[in-house]
């Protein structure tokens, strides 16, 4: 007599699949990965963009210099990127770049508005309205020049200001997340904002960059498209180009600080609001859509701490920090 097949629970036959329920998860699954390669190329970045201050005095008395800042932020951030991302085999769904819709607009908005206003009150809580530039500048180097002209404007405008949100979220987002989400959401958002802190080599903002690197993370995930970071660091760096130096130059002339610190907040409350009311839609949407999250889902908290561990451990990682130490040590 045959009897019927049992697995090794007891029951009858294959037990039926459990359905997948879709919430959104902070850890991820599977081994801490040890040999995770993605700080080797956020080390690249440091050491280009150091060698490029060299280049500094030279490149701000030449009259083509957009030209010359582009070509640098290519060569620091979008070949070592594109090197990377061929080595490994990354695709393009897995880095996140996809066209966006009509819903990422208000959730965009929102977004560059929180950054806006959260770095000012973040960086005038750490130094003061004095820490504030009058002048936009990337990496506190290629200082931004306001000629006349329209031609001279949208040379500023895409050297200054498309060009960094592109490149640098390509790195910091979309490269970096997609490698330490195996650790899981958590372990991305740390490290893509850490390394996105260290990135500008300014340790009095430090807290500023990572908040900004944090939001632009968030913004990535919650649209699913690293070009929605884009945006949002784009909008933020056009506000740094045409309205950031106005800004300072007011609060410096009131005095009294006060009523524009309760406007500047009221803002970034209002902003958060909208940003996570939209966020909250968005979700609920994938979710009637059955859209899986896209990062890895089901570690527990001990092994993301082993990811974050592992990762911060690492050799590039190590070599990151010391970097950025020795860098502010001998700059002061």
């Amino acid at each position: 007599m045959n009897l019927p097949q049992t697995d090794r629970s007891g029951q009858r036959g294959r037990s039926e699949p459990r359905k997948r329920r879709l919430r959104l998860k902070i850890f991820g699954s599977g081994k801490a990965s040890k040999k995770n390669p993605a700080a080797w190329l956020v080390l690249a970045t440091y050491l280009l963009l150091l060698l490029s201050r060299l280049l500094d005095v030279v490149l701000l008395s030449r009259d083509n210099e957009y030209l010359f800042v582009m070509i640098l932020q290519i060569m620091i951030f979008f070949i070592p990127a594109a090197l990377y991302i061929r080595l490994r085999g990354l695709t393009a769904a897995g880095l996140r770049l996809r066209i966006l819709g009509l819903p990422h607009i208000l959730l965009i908005l929102s977004a560059a508005l929180a950054l806006i206003t959260g770095s000012f009150l973040l960086g005038m809580l750490l130094g003061g309205v004095d820490s504030m530039q009058g002048s936009f500048s990337l990496y506190d180097t290629f200082i931004s020049k306001h000629n006349r002209g329209i031609a001279n404007t949208l040379y500023l405008i895409v050297a200054y200001a498309a060009m960094p949100a592109a490149c640098e979220e390509l790195v910091f987002r979309s490269v970096l997340c997609a490698e330490y989400e195996r650790g899981g959401l958590l372990c991305a958002l740390f490290f893509s904002s850490f390394f996105f802190g260290l990135l500008h080599f300014d340790l009095g903002l430090l807290p500023v960059y990572i908040y900004a690197g944090a939001l632009l993370a968030l913004t990535m995930y919650v649209a699913r498209s690293v070009v929605a970071a884009m945006a949002v660091h784009f909008l933020h760096n056009l506000f740094g180009l045409f309205s950031q130096p106005y800004l300072t130059t007011f609060c410096r002339m009131t005095g009294s600080p006060g009523l524009f610190v309760i406007i500047l907040v009221a803002l970034l409350l209002l902003s958060v609001a909208v940003f996570c009311g939209q966020a909250g839609r968005l979700l609920r949407r994938y979710s009637e859509l059955n859209m899986a999250p896209e990062y890895h889902t089901g570690l527990t908290a001990g092994q993301t701490l082993a990811s974050f561990e592992s990762a911060i451990r690492s050799l590039p990682a190590v070599l990151c920090i010391v970097l950025y130490i020795a860098t502010i040590i001998i700059s002061r």
